[in-house]
């Protein structure tokens, strides 16, 4: 038996023309007030997929170090909303690292996250790089200074 084809689709973001080097980014270009949604289809088990959405307003310091709120629709649950906390790293090719920090049923949790920043510091793109996150891939775009 074959095994099955992966199909999916993307958006790509350039952020430089190609004739001109990146724009240096650093601490800066994360500094601001940020949204974040992400979108999921999560397998319960082998029969059962349930649907999620969540979205986090986050204030970015120039250290990175930032704080807000993340709201979240899981399947049928009530929508929860719980403290979030973490850290930008930026790259000076725009690139970043960062934690999303939350506790969830009275444990910690530490999401690991690696994307890029585009427009300027003004949007960027994440994915999640647990495995064991249900989540996979969020967008923020800098609503404030």
């Amino acid at each position: 038996m074959a095994s099955p084809l992966w199909r999916g689709t993307g958006t790509g973001r350039r952020i430089s023309k190609s004739s001109k080097p990146v724009h240096t980014c650093g601490p800066q270009t994360s500094h601001g007030t940020y949204v974040l949604t992400a979108e999921n289809i999560v397998a319960v088990d082998p029969t059962t997929a349930v649907a999620d959405a969540l979205f986090i307003r986050a204030d970015i310091a120039l250290t990175g170090d930032y704080t807000g709120t993340l709201y979240e629709k899981f399947g049928p649950l009530p929508p929860i909303e719980i403290p979030a906390s973490g850290k930008f790293i930026v790259d000076s090719d725009c690139s970043f690292s960062a934690t999303l920090n939350v506790t969830i049923q009275g444990a910690p949790v530490s999401i690991p996250i690696r994307g890029a920043f585009f427009n300027e510091g003004k949007e960027y793109d994440g994915l999640a790089i647990d495995p064991g996150v249900p989540y996979s891939f969020a967008q923020g775009k800098r609503i404030g200074q």
